[in-house]
């Protein structure tokens, strides 16, 4: 971590503003404890969702959540900013869409834009994932349904969020895990960069790209030294599948 991105040079600074972290799947708040800590070296004030292991039932995780969503922005008086890794991405998503008053900003990383696992995960990991669902049901979870638009918790029948809420994906080609084509969200700033899934939360171009998002500054140029893909102009057109469904 020698890049000076990481000792917040370089890049616009935060004003104590509250920023929440959701780690992805199989992780907890020790994945993010080095976004936590930069955060905090460059003006914001971050937050843990305090998990410990991101398994089981995300209608239950939403439920958590969102109770400490709305606590922190009536503590703090205004909307906060969530930033969520993988799973954590699609949470916070949901999260913004069921209480937009309480969520400003939304930054998705390496988060598929919907629901539905199989059309998101690369095939190699469906036998891992089954064999996680599986473990599910021992719990009394309804593996078959859970994570897919049959289940009927705030999770699945997540509506898009809302306009107010601005939204951020940032996604890898090189994704070992998700395919990154469903990172790509037709409501958002797509930004791609380089790198792994697994690394996102301390890659430098990421911490660059969250720095000029979290000051309000859309405007990410392509330069060499940071590696940056130009972002794609959001044009939000939700497709049937990941409308409200009547």
């Amino acid at each position: 971590m020698h890049d000076p991105v990481y000792y917040g040079q370089g890049i616009p600074k935060g004003s104590g503003e509250s920023v929440l972290l959701i780690p992805g799947f199989f992780a907890g708040d020790w994945m993010m404890g080095t976004m936590a800590r930069w955060l905090a070296r460059v003006g914001y004030r971050p937050h843990l969702s305090g998990i410990d292991w991101n398994v089981g039932c995300p209608g239950r995780k939403i439920e958590l959540l969102s109770w400490r969503v709305q606590k922190i922005a009536h503590d703090s008086g205004v909307p906060l900013v969530l930033v969520g890794h993988s799973l954590g991405g699609m949470l916070a998503r949901s999260i913004a869409a069921w209480y937009p008053e309480s969520v400003r900003h939304l930054v998705m990383l390496g988060a598929p834009r919907h629901m539905e696992w199989r059309a998101a995960i690369r095939p190699e990991w469906w036998p891992a994932l089954r064999f996680t669902r599986s473990m599910w049901s021992v719990r009394g979870i309804d593996a078959p349904r859970c994570g897919t638009r049959r289940c009927g918790c705030a999770f699945a029948l997540s509506p898009p969020p809302a306009n107010s809420v601005g939204l951020s994906s940032i996604y890898t080609r090189a994704d070992e895990v998700i395919d990154w084509r469903t990172c790509v969200d037709p409501c958002a700033q797509n930004h791609e960069v380089p790198g792994g899934h697994f690394s996102l939360h301390v890659n430098r171009h990421v911490y660059r790209l969250l720095a000029e998002t979290l000051a309000g500054d859309r405007t990410i140029h392509k330069t060499g030294s940071s590696g940056v893909i130009r972002p794609v102009a959001a044009t939000c057109e939700p497709s049937a599948s990941e409308q409200h469904p009547g």
